[in-house]
């Protein structure tokens, strides 16, 4: 096993007795020597009364190695304590347990896909304008051991064209449109891991790049699929149309859907010990977000559009500063359900743009990644920051 010291990337390697290995800043322990020798005097077990040599015990090279070790193991006891704990399904659990998580799932994602149809759907298009399922779906992949990943698959495929035939599509229809859904959720999931190692969390600019690149892949990956199969039933002349649509009502829905499952999901999280001072502010926080958000987008064009879309960029400045990721995501995520529902409606700031609700959508979407985007960015750079300042 491999620990790094987090405010040092050029190190050197040292190694105990035991088959711990962990790395040693270049820089030697800054302390004072009267500190030092009582140190050494602890852990080399010298009494207070025994003769030693202050001057050796300053230069030896085992008892400073000694003390670095010390040192450098609570710097990294304090950097795990501080970071997020992200709750994976366990691998050995019983098959009961394991088979009630598996369809949970599926369960899950069904009752979502009637519900989004329900709420986003695009009349005479056949394409949800807002659609966070297929972040549901990584994220229950990101939750789960590798074994367990091939039944949620399936069951998410079943789900998937269930809930697409129930809604009146015929079964080649509801089967292109799993195997596209499938195809893009499992990929965002795979890339992640692959390239993101074994962290989940959304708690640096690396891992965020990372997300991105990901969610922005795997959708256009899913979006041809899908745009292949609209096409075939609808006509080869409509693809660009269909591949724009999915793609940015797809990427968007995941990127939102999914940071705030990531970042939620920490073992560490206790709503529990948050201060009165807390609690009162994260509820003005979602009254003033939810507040704010009907009032910009529910604007009717016979009484006149105020562009007032840029109000709630200081709900998300606050949301980054004081809860980080967490509040961050989950700001941008009501923001964006309450935008898209009124906009689908012929309600905001952008039934101005365009002369239909595909091109309303499309323009409201722009903005709502540059938000996504403004407000994450801002929060990790908080979390970033105190990194540091507990270095």
């Amino acid at each position: 096993m491999a620990l790094r010291h987090p405010a040092n990337d050029d190190q050197q390697k040292i190694s105990f007795d035991s088959d711990l290995t962990i790395c040693q800043p270049r820089e030697p322990l800054k302390t004072t020597p009267s500190k030092r020798v009582e140190a050494a005097r602890v852990l080399t077990g010298l009494k207070q009364d025994e003769n030693i040599d202050n001057a050796r015990v300053q230069r030896s090279p085992t008892i400073v190695k000694t003390l670095q070790k010390v040192a450098l193991m609570a710097s990294i006891q304090k950097e795990l304590i501080s970071s997020q704990i992200p709750y994976v399904f366990p691998s050995n659990s019983p098959i009961w347990k394991t088979s009630i998580w598996v369809v949970s799932i599926g369960v899950c994602y069904f009752l979502m896909v009637n519900i989004s149809v329900f709420l986003f759907d695009i009349p005479n298009v056949n394409i949800t304008a807002f659609w966070p399922l297929n972040g549901i779906y990584a994220a229950s992949l990101l939750m789960s051991p590798r074994p367990l990943w091939k039944y949620i698959i399936a069951v998410i495929f079943l789900a998937n064209g269930l809930g697409n035939f129930s809604l009146g599509h015929d079964w080649l229809l509801s089967s292109g449109f799993a195997v596209a859904n499938v195809v893009e959720g499992g990929l965002i999931a795979y890339l992640y891991l692959q390239w993101n190692k074994s962290n989940n969390a959304l708690g640096s600019f690396k891992s965020f790049f990372i997300f991105l690149g990901a969610v922005t892949f795997s959708t256009g990956i899913g979006s041809v699929l899908g745009a292949i199969n609209l096409s075939n039933a609808f006509g080869w002349n409509l693809f660009w149309g269909f591949f724009k649509s999915w793609f940015a009502a797809d990427t968007l829905g995941n990127c939102l859907m999914l940071a705030v499952i990531l970042s939620w999901n920490d073992k560490h999280l206790s709503l529990v010990n948050l201060k009165p001072i807390q609690i009162l502010g994260s509820i003005a926080l979602a009254i003033s977000t939810i507040g704010l958000s009907i009032v910009v987008f529910s604007q009717s064009s016979e009484n006149g559009i105020i562009p007032l879309n840029y109000l709630v960029f200081p709900l998300l400045i606050w949301a980054a500063l004081q809860f980080e990721v967490k509040g961050a995501s989950l700001t941008a995520f009501i923001i964006a359900f309450i935008a898209h529902w009124f906009t689908i409606h012929g309600k905001g700031p952008f039934t101005i743009y365009g002369a239909s609700t595909q091109d309303y959508i499309f323009w409201l979407q722009d903005y709502l990644v540059i938000m996504f985007m403004t407000a994450i960015t801002l929060a990790i750079a908080v979390v970033e920051r105190k990194k540091v300042e507990k270095t």
